[in-house]
Parts: structure tokens; C-alpha cells; sequence
């Protein structure tokens, strides 16, 4: 099955497809577009947040694969953080804005036209194919968790192991009750007691 994406937004125009990623982090923004995290920093607390930049051109390159025949289009990545957090020490050639900015970005970026108009509605046809397309296979996927999670619950329920369809017996540890595999050592599956 090919990889999906979730492209946060996308503009076309004339000028090409402008990939937007968003973000809403709070605190401090450290990052470099080469690094694999960024990190966001809230008083005396580090958190680690993969790269936008990254994501973003996985988005791109996903485009690129799905709009192939379309070589003279401009592709501008450009990653917007929407909440309160402040830009840091960010290193990047990727435009990294604040969303008050986005519009002037936008039309600073847009310098030729490549497209027409006719080829604007091929590609939003293009990806509205593949929209529902994927649209079906979340759909499908979100079924196939729900019945995976209803079937643990009732074997729990039951007392049959979701791992290895063992009997569940009740055993005693230092917490207290719990069941646990009647496989075990070979299956170390435990539900609370």
C-alpha cells in the first residue's frame, strides 16, 4: 500500500503549488532545516518535535510522484506556526514564518507563472481523485482498528489472552491482583485484576 499524507494546506495558482505546513507550539523554537527534531523549550522544559521542514518536503515529494506529467511546476514549501510560540535560532532556506506573515511570503514567492488555468483545474481534479481515494482507505483502515479493539475487548472479557488465545489467570503480585497468560513465560500478556 502506497504512503499517505496530510498535507496541511495547499495553494495553487499560476505561479505553482505553494505546500503550507502548520504548526502550534507555544514557548521557544529552536530548529535547523538539516537536524531530524526541533526543539521547544517552555521555561526550564525541552520537548522534541520532528522537523516541519522535513515533513513538509515529504509533501512535496509526494506531490512531484502524483503530478508527474506536470515537470514545469514551482513547488514552494512553507512552514507557518500559528500559536504563540516564538522563532528561535531557526536555520532554514524553507521560508519559516509566523501566520501573520503568510500573505506577504506568498507574494514574494510568487515571481513567473508556470501554470494555466486549464492545467490548475487538471491538477485540483488530480488531487481530488486522490483525496477520496484515501479518504476510502482511512476509512477502511479506521474499520479494521474498531474490529481489532472490539475483539480484544470481548476476549478480555472472556479471560482469553488477545495475544495467543490462552486462558487468563487470575495471579497475585506485588500491586495486587492481575491475570495473566496461562503461556507465560512464552507469552507475557497481563490485564488488571
Amino acid at each position: 500500500m502506497e504512503k499517505q499524507y496530510q498535507i496541511d494546506h495547499l495553494i495553487l495558482s499560476v505561479y505553482g503549488i505553494f505546500v503550507i505546513e502548520t504548526k502550534n507550539y507555544s514557548g521557544w523554537i529552536f530548529g535547523n532545516e538539516k537536524s531530524e527534531y526541533w526543539t521547544q523549550v517552555i521555561y526550564k522544559d525541552k520537548f522534541r518535535f520532528y522537523n516541519p521542514i522535513k515533513q513538509n518536503w515529504s509533501h512535496v515529494y509526494a506531490l512531484k510522484k502524483l503530478l508527474h506529467e506536470y515537470k514545469e511546476v514551482n513547488y514552494y514549501p512553507i512552514v507557518v506556526f500559528a500559536g504563540d510560540g516564538e522563532l528561535k535560532g531557526i536555520n532554514a532556506s524553507v521560508p519559516v514564518i509566523y501566520g501573520f506573515e503568510l500573505n506577504r511570503t506568498i507574494m514574494d514567492l510568487s515571481n513567473s507563472h508556470c501554470l494555466s488555468l486549464q492545467q490548475i483545474e487538471e491538477i485540483k481534479e488530480i488531487l481530488n481523485v486522490n483525496k477520496a481515494t484515501h479518504g476510502k482507505i482511512k476509512e477502511e483502515h479506521t474499520s479494521k482498528v474498531k474490529n481489532i479493539v472490539k475483539v480484544k475487548e470481548i476476549k478480555e472479557a472472556n479471560l482469553i489472552c488477545p495475544r495467543c488465545n490462552s486462558e487468563l489467570v487470575l495471579r497475585h503480585g506485588k500491586y495486587g491482583g492481575f491475570y495473566g497468560c496461562s503461556n507465560y513465560p512464552n507469552c507475557k500478556y497481563t490485564l488488571k485484576g
